[in-house]
């Protein structure tokens, strides 16, 4: 399935197992507007399961959307870029990037944030973390790259060109 900014249904054609593997989105870096400009955003996480599934029934996928740049025009609250489609958090300020959006498979239907919607998850691929400090440098002393999409556990976010164990993502925390 792609990014549509909305979900899509799977109609399950034959009863048996079926094998689901997710990505979420990856995050957005900081300032420009694109990946070789400044720290760059977080990867989205992987998931992979199998799953009996019966004919007939429905699923619904929801794609994650690429985290924003900091330079995007469309603003959250906090002056950052708004989060990526399906819980990409916003940007914290006017030069950081913006998260990712999760990739789910739900067996109920709904707005990306309804809460009977969220509560049916079967599988979920986390987004990757939104980029911090317009001038960084990918490895460098000033790298403020977003961390990747938890799976059991993920890469950590960079601070000062230092992985930071600090603020990684896992199966049970962002």
């Amino acid at each position: 399935f792609e990014y549509t900014g909305d979900y899509q249904e799977f109609v399950v054609p034959s009863s048996g197992y079926y094998v689901i593997e997710l990505w979420g989105a990856a995050g957005g870096g900081a300032g420009a507007i694109n990946s070789y400009e400044g720290s760059r955003g977080g990867a989205g996480g992987y998931a992979k399961g199998k799953v009996y599934l019966s004919a007939g029934q429905k699923l619904y996928v929801y794609v994650g959307g690429e985290g924003y740049y900091g330079a995007r025009t469309v603003k959250s609250a906090y002056g950052g870029p708004i989060g990526g489609y399906n819980g990409g958090g916003d940007g914290g300020n006017s030069t950081s990037g913006s998260g990712g959006g999760a990739t789910d498979i739900r067996l109920v239907a709904g707005n990306w944030n309804n809460t009977e919607s969220l509560a049916s998850r079967i599988m979920v691929a986390g987004g990757g973390g939104g980029a911090d400090n317009v001038g960084g440098t990918r490895g460098g002393g000033d790298d403020g790259s977003g961390g990747s999409g938890g799976g059991i556990t993920s890469e950590g976010a960079f601070i000062n060109g230092v992985e930071s164990d600090k603020f990684v993502a896992t199966q049970t925390t962002g």
